[in-house]
């Protein structure tokens, strides 16, 4: 993973992750969302590599079972990508990238790795392309692919309704794609598994609710998102299986959803009106899909004078804005960190993989980690809470 440098994300060794998320597991937190996950296409085809498929997880409507990025095969070089990555025979590549946003938080959590780990390699241009979320914009930089012949493309287009027109142009021109932030129809996807970081941060919440609130029986409010699609249902449910596999105890009618749009503003609203329905004297968990949304309905606590009643879960966990909002406010436990910027780095390796004709997973997942709020330091040293 990578931390803040010079406007940068300056990288942590994957071990330091992994001793960070055993140190952060204590006993206490979009069509088109920047840190969103996928949904599912069942058939698995590439131009010149291949894709593998097996069954589908709880949670996945069609993507298989998910490879971590970290355990698959070396000669993929998804952890970090170097000369060993390129093609034998010094064969040189072009690899085209549609991304969504040249000013997304999110998106440029995955792009700046994704530049930085191309130049490390050093036999790949890049030619990079923004689509700012305009139908059409997207079929051109399709076309500008093509007409340019890349050996590759990296599609972070997160409009879901065009991403089979846009695979079928490349697939016709017999070019790999691969997608990050959505899934599109015969693609490799990278990225992260939903309702399993779901459980991770429903789980943690729920210990942190216990840690609060000794011998308390919570009232718990999920964020759903009903216009969204997959992505924040399987983390709403992840959310709510985590929740209950700590504290078993807990009935349906113990549970209720704040069903809103996928804005802040919306969350907030929408929370202000169900915690008038809330039982007289009820401590609760907040559970919001991404750390946005989890941020409205944060705002709708204080406003309401629950914010010492409450603890706070997201999802998401890139700094500066999300971390921002955990440190400053008390009653977040913490988030689910979904390090976009590991999928930035995963996707150099598997498109050069894919254009060199290997045989990659169909579903390279980037597991996600509880980030509690006392440990934010230990994933992103800049953003640690003051």
């Amino acid at each position: 993973m990578v931390t803040m440098t010079k406007g940068r994300w300056k990288r942590v060794p994957l071990r330091a992750v992994a001793t960070a998320a055993l140190a952060g597991t204590v006993a206490f937190g979009v069509a088109a969302c920047g840190d969103s996950g996928g949904g599912g296409s069942s058939t698995a085809a590439s131009s010149a590599g291949t894709t593998t498929t097996a069954s589908a997880p709880k949670g996945d409507p069609g993507l298989g079972t998910p490879v971590a990025f970290d355990s698959a095969p070396a000669d993929l070089h998804l952890t970090d990508p170097g000369p060993a990555a390129c093609p034998a025979g010094g064969k040189k590549l072009t690899i085209g990238y549609d991304r969504y946003s040249d000013s997304d938080e999110n998106v440029l959590a995955m792009s700046h790795p994704i530049e930085d780990s191309f130049k490390k390699m050093g036999c790949v241009t890049l030619l990079e392309l923004t689509d700012n979320l305009d139908p059409a914009t997207v079929q051109r930089n399709m076309q500008t692919f093509i007409q340019r012949k890349v050996d590759g493309v990296i599609l972070q287009s997160a409009l879901a309704a065009v991403q089979p027109a846009a695979v079928k142009l490349l697939d016709n021109a017999k070019i790999p794609v691969l997608t990050l932030s959505i899934t599109a129809p015969g693609t490799t996807f990278i990225g992260p598994d939903d309702y399993a970081n779901g459980v991770i941060g429903g789980k943690s919440v729920a210990e942190a609710f216990k840690t609060h609130f000794p011998g308390q029986k919570p009232y718990v409010l999920l964020l759903a998102l009903p216009k969204s699609g997959d992505t924040p249902k399987h983390r709403h449910d992840g959310f709510k299986d985590g929740i209950k596999q700590v504290l078993p105890d807990l009935k349906d009618s113990d549970f209720t959803d704040v069903s809103a749009d996928a804005t802040p503003t919306s969350s907030h609203d929408r929370t202000l009106e169900t915690l008038g329905r809330v039982p007289s004297g009820r401590k609760l968990i907040v559970a919001g899909v991404n750390d946005a949304t989890a941020q409205g309905m944060v705002r709708a606590i204080a406003q309401r004078g629950l914010s010492k009643n409450a603890v706070v879960v997201g999802m998401g966990g890139v700094p500066p804005t999300s971390t921002t909002y955990i440190c400053k406010e008390p009653e977040w436990a913490g988030t689910v960190a979904n390090f976009p910027e590991n999928s930035g780095v995963a996707a150099t390796g598997a498109i050069v993989a894919l254009a060199s004709g290997k045989e990659i997973p169909k579903w390279i997942s980037i597991p996600g980690k509880w980030m509690a709020r006392d440990k934010i330091g230990d994933f992103y040293p800049q953003a640690a809470c003051k």
